[in-house]
């Protein structure tokens, strides 16, 4: 039966795409074809000159050394190529003259491996550390520790008969006393003071953060300490100085010289001691123990008979030596206006300034009833205050270089370049090991006699 136009011309292009398709198979099947051709007789060894002897032995020999050669060649190439990559490399960095905002980055980045040699290796410890008081207990700048609060005892005493134990008596030396502890231990802290700013820090190369705070916090403490033992130092001496010579007190509070009368002619001065009854209400001899003391009162005007305690002040002590009674009192009075504003009645006398009691409310590391002894073996001090700055000290060691280290792994180009700088020697170890070790191997086979059998 005929077939029409369209399935004509529809087979036509069937049977052209068919050839088509394996005319591109065939080409596919020949360049395969050439490729294991070229695989199978890629010889690396083929020699210049025509060969000798055996020439199929001369030329098997020749490609299976190119095949042995190759295989370890590739194999040491990809050794090589891990180990120099993975392998862990120290950095060594070196920078000039690096700002302390540089030096802070890397100090972050490289603790361990940062060096920054000093070129000022000693450095004055005031360049970069601020030590000072930044606060004095209250007393030391209250109205109480001023000319004018003594004086107003002084006057007391000119124009009355006080009695030798009254307060009143040993007031303004007392006062004076007190002032005297303020202004000696400002005067010992700033002696320290200006011999410790005038010592030198020295360092080789620059400290870390972490251990300059720690080191400059250590010297600040110990020049806290060793100033307040060279203080208590000195006033243990004065102390007993006084009790080891029995030095007369001006103000008869150890001694009293009493006129006694002989046959009614002679007039002996006698020498007597005075005796306290202390805080266990037991007497305490002067003679025996210069550091006695009692409670102090106000008493009434002296006259022929007893005097007649009228205020006892809390807190407040008279004793043999007037620099005991003031280390053994505290200022409990002091922080009552009510026992303020009662001495000030007794006093008699008109006192033109406030007298105002000590804040309660002021933080303090000491309490109301705390001695003055400890308050002064601490210098007065409430609080102490220091600032170390590791940038002014960095500046002054001014590093001309830092270095520093670091692991990482080398760049493909370094890989690359390493490699490339291996394989001349590689291949040419390969190049003259391989064919011989075929050659023999080979020669070795082909001359081995083989048994065979016979009918």
């Amino acid at each position: 039966m005929p077939k029409s136009t369209e399935e004509i011309f529809a087979l036509d292009n069937d049977v052209m795409l068919s050839s088509t398709d394996r005319s591109q198979i065939e080409k596919l099947h020949q360049l395969w074809s050439k490729v294991q051709e070229l695989i199978t007789k890629f010889n690396l060894f083929s020699s210049p000159s025509p060969p000798t002897g055996d020439v199929e032995f001369e030329i098997k020999t020749q490609i299976i050394s190119t095949r042995s050669y190759l295989l370890p060649f590739s194999v040491s190439l990809f050794v090589l190529a891990i180990y120099i990559g993975e392998v862990p490399v120290t950095t060594t960095i070196t920078m000039h003259s690096p700002s302390y905002e540089q030096y802070s980055y890397l100090y972050q980045q490289y603790p361990r491996s940062l060096s920054c040699p000093c070129t000022t290796i000693s450095t004055r410890y005031n360049e970069f550390i601020d030590v000072k008081v930044a606060r004095y207990h209250q007393v030391c700048e209250s109205v109480y520790v001023t000319p004018i609060w003594p004086f107003a005892f002084a006057n007391l005493v000119r124009f009355q008969r006080i009695y030798i134990f009254d307060f009143r008596a040993i007031g303004s030396p007392f006062f004076k006393t007190l002032a005297a502890f303020c202004t000696a231990t400002r005067q010992a802290i700033d002696d320290e003071l200006f011999v410790f700013n005038a010592q030198h820090f020295v360092t080789s190369e620059v400290m870390p953060i972490e251990v300059f705070e720690k080191e400059a916090q250590s010297t600040v403490q110990s020049f806290v300490g060793s100033t307040t033992r060279l203080f208590i130092r000195s006033i243990g001496l004065l102390r007993e100085t006084i009790q080891a010579n029995n030095l007369f007190s001006g103000l008869t509070t150890n001694l009293r010289f009493a006129p006694y009368f002989f046959n009614n002619q002679s007039i002996y001065i006698l020498p007597t001691y005075n005796t306290y009854m202390g805080n266990l209400s037991s007497p305490c001899y002067c003679h025996e123990t210069p550091t006695c003391v009692s409670s102090t009162h106000i008493f009434n005007e002296y006259t022929q008979g007893p005097p007649v305690a009228q205020f006892t002040l809390p807190g407040l002590f008279v004793g043999c030596f007037l620099v005991e009674a003031v280390l053994q009192s505290n200022l409990v009075c002091f922080y009552n206006q009510s026992c303020i504003d009662e001495l000030r009645r007794n006093l008699n006398a008109t006192i033109p300034f406030d007298t105002p009691a000590l804040d309660t409310n002021i933080e303090s590391q000491y309490k109301p009833s705390s001695a003055i002894g400890d308050i002064v073996v601490k210098l007065m001090v409430e609080q102490w205050s220091n600032t170390t700055s590791h940038k002014a000290y960095y500046a002054q060691c001014k590093p001309a270089i830092c270095t520093y280290s670091f692991v990482g792994k080398n760049s493909w180009f370094v890989v690359m370049t390493k490699i490339i700088a291996l394989v001349s020697g590689l291949s040419t170890i390969l190049k003259i090991v391989v064919p011989r070790a075929v050659k023999m191997v080979l020669s070795h086979f082909k001359n081995r006699v083989r048994p065979f059998a016979t009918n």
